[in-house]
């Protein structure tokens, strides 16, 4: 009977055989890439791989593969329902950064310990893939107890493998960048151009669109003169037509442009060839601190000016200058007379002041009409002739 029952044991485990209990414990989880508003990111490739060594593609694409991500930070693009599974033990990626014109590639392996601690605090439902800019990527464990990051990673730029991108017309690289480029929203498009340098800036069929910060425009000599800034940049574009609205320093305004070579001829028969920026039209883009004081109400302001030397197509810049000064300053005595709190009328005394260098400039001394209960010192040095300084920016300007 024993030898019997020995059998039947015997044949049940090899007909029935029990299942293997997993040494991994499971979860019902999904998966989502996202990038950072501003720094759009086209996905590539993007898996987790699971302990069996199953290939799981990060939130199932559909039609975000090799397209722009939506620029949600930490939401992203996937799979909020999930798949009772092990967690993944490594990550693939490949991805292409348009705003750096970079591609990134990557294989990392995931900290087992703490990817399951992380997600089982934070009760987790998801693991969420973040791209952003020079190659960094995070993943975090998203749950009922929120978002939690559970590493920070660094990608390699590298060569993609151009055959399988689902290209248009046989474009090249350049093209497709510029047409997933073309395909961020508007305002997203907006917003990177205002931040490029004057220098990274690219022309299509000759003509820029940039976004710059508006200082004034006046004739200077015998030219129509649109003074901008652009970050470190100071720029004039010849403008051939007056500004169809009337725009205060600190505004930014598109500027549509084109550059044109001037060629001046000297009496020895000689010629020299100077290149201009020529403004073709402008718009405003977002109005600055300056213009919205001036709808709300901007104090009377007076100049006076105690040296000869300055002109009249200066004391207009002054003027602009003063104000964008009064709209941002932060120091209390000025916030507290330009607010709403108090508006006080205000006057401005410009003089001659001989910096440690021997270089001229004007020291500009902002005071109240009424009660004079503070005087305000600011200063226009000549390195610096569209933006009025502090002294401690006078004194830094001089060690430079």
């Amino acid at each position: 009977m024993a030898i019997t029952a020995i059998a039947l044991l015997s044949a049940c485990d090899f007909l029935f055989p029990k299942k293997a209990k997993s040494a991994l414990p499971e979860y019902t989880w999904g998966s989502a890439i996202s990038d950072k508003y501003l720094w759009p990111m086209v996905v590539v490739n993007a898996n987790f791989i699971s302990p069996d060594g199953v290939t799981l593609g990060i939130s199932d694409f559909g039609k975000e593969q090799f397209e722009p991500l939506g620029g949600k930070w930490g939401v992203g693009n996937g799979d909020t329902i999930g798949t009772l599974a092990p967690l993944p033990v490594s990550l693939n990626l490949e991805w292409l950064s348009i705003r750096e014109k970079l591609f990134y590639k990557t294989s990392v392996k995931l900290p087992a310990k703490k990817l399951d601690s992380i997600f089982r605090t934070a009760n987790g439902k998801q693991l969420i893939v973040g791209l952003a800019p020079k190659g960094e990527f995070i993943l975090w464990a998203k749950g009922t107890k929120g978002l939690q990051e559970i590493q920070k990673f660094t990608a390699k730029t590298h060569d993609p493998n151009w055959e399988v991108f689902p290209k248009e017309n046989e474009e090249d690289q350049t093209a497709y960048m510029q047409r997933m480029y073309n395909k961020i929203s508007n305002t997203e498009r907006d917003e990177i151009n205002a931040s490029l340098s004057f220098g990274n800036e690219e022309a299509t069929d000759g003509i820029f669109n940039g976004i710059y910060t508006y200082i004034t425009q006046q004739k200077i000599g015998q030219q129509e003169m649109l003074l901008v800034h652009k970050l470190k940049d100071s720029l004039g574009f010849v403008s051939q037509n007056k500004l169809p609205e009337t725009y205060s320093q600190g505004d930014l305004i598109k500027v549509r442009w084109r550059n044109a070579d001037v060629v001046s001829y000297k009496k020895d028969g000689t010629s020299t060839t100077k290149q201009i920026l020529i403004a073709i039209r402008t718009e405003r883009y977002k109005k600055g601190k300056l213009s919205i004081l001036i709808e709300k109400g901007m104090p009377p302001l007076t100049a006076f000016f105690e040296q000869e030397r300055i002109f009249d197509e200066k004391t207009l810049l002054l003027g602009d200058l003063v104000a964008f000064y009064l709209a941002n300053s932060n120091d209390q005595d000025i916030r507290y007379a330009v607010d709403e709190r108090k508006k006080q009328a205000l006057k401005y005394t410009v003089s001659d002041y001989r910096y440690n260098n021997g270089k001229v400039g004007y020291q500009i001394v902002i005071t109240p009409v009424n009660d004079p209960d503070f005087a305000k010192n600011i200063y226009l040095h000549p390195s610096s002739p569209l933006r009025l300084l502090e002294w401690q920016e006078v004194k830094q300007n001089e060690k430079n």
